[in-house]
């Protein structure tokens, strides 16, 4: 179960640590009411029978919350996730060269974030990567040197479950719309993780990739993932995209919800990031 993650791009430490040890004092669940698992399978059965229903979006992400000042980056105070050689100043030297292979932040209290928490983390393979959220155009953007190449994964329900019923809103899929700075010569690969019922018997976990080759919207179908995940109970849920194997790919991406439409692709400028990075 952890493996299965970190086996496919050879990283994400983060889902696979968070999915191993149980908090010391897991949250407060839900009253135990449920007898057995509900699938997709038995939703859409119940759905049928009682006529139709509107769907309720849940926004998982809305990036409106941007990263903290890196504390790395006193000069800067930049809002950013980096990995490999930054400037921190206007030039170096005489300012200092920060260097690092793996950058996270866990935040808490963000108004457009499920649960109101989010766990970031930006990991390495060559050169350079930065990451930042660009509240107004509501999207998370990565930037690589020409050479650059790195995973990045963001959590929700890492510390506390987030509970969530995905039959009470009516989801069939999760979405977000994907925009790259340039043209996809490889593919990129999307991983989202779902667990449910976690500390809980009938815990389960799947984990679904996705190539990208064009911009536009990325659906993951509910009904894709295994029907042991009870949808009425849904703990975590992590996003992954991977550049492991293409060299200075930028990309963003829009808000992170179920249901409801994509956000369009907007154009970004990488100018100012390129200009810190050596």
């Amino acid at each position: 179960m952890n493996s299965t993650w970190s086996h496919r791009r050879r990283a994400s430490t983060l889902v696979a640590d968070t999915i191993g040890p149980r908090p010391e004092s897991p949250p407060t669940r839900k009253p135990a009411m449920r007898s057995s698992r509900t699938t997709l399978a038995g939703m859409l059965l119940v759905g049928a029978m009682l006529g139709p229903t509107a769907a309720r979006a849940v926004t998982i992400d809305a990036f409106t919350d941007p990263f903290p000042p890196h504390p790395s980056l006193p000069v800067l105070a930049a809002p950013w996730l980096f990995v490999g050689t930054l400037c921190d100043g206007a030039a170096c030297p005489p300012a200092n060269l920060v260097s690092q292979a793996l950058d996270t932040a866990d935040q808490s209290d963000l108004g457009g974030v499920i649960g109101g928490k989010r766990a970031a983390q930006l990991q390495l393979y060559l050169d350079f990567a930065v990451a930042r959220i660009d509240p107004a155009a509501r999207r998370l953007i990565v930037h690589h040197a020409p050479d650059g190449r790195s995973t990045f994964e963001l959590q929700y329900g890492k510390t506390t479950y987030l509970n969530l019923d995905l039959v009470a809103a009516g989801a069939t899929m999760i979405r977000f719309d994907l925009a790259n700075s340039s043209p996809l010569e490889r593919r990129v690969e999307v991983g989202l993780m779902i667990a449910s019922r976690r500390g809980e018997p009938g815990e389960a976990v799947d984990i679904r990739w996705i190539p990208i080759t064009a911009d536009g919207p990325v659906t993951f179908p509910l009904a894709d993932f295994s029907p042991s995940l009870d949808w009425t109970d849904v703990d975590t849920i992590a996003l992954a995209v991977s550049c492991y194997l293409i060299a200075g790919q930028d990309w963003s991406v829009g808000p992170l919800a179920t249901e409801g439409d994509p956000t369009p692709a907007a154009r970004t400028s990488w100018g100012r990031m390129k200009s810190l990075y050596r």
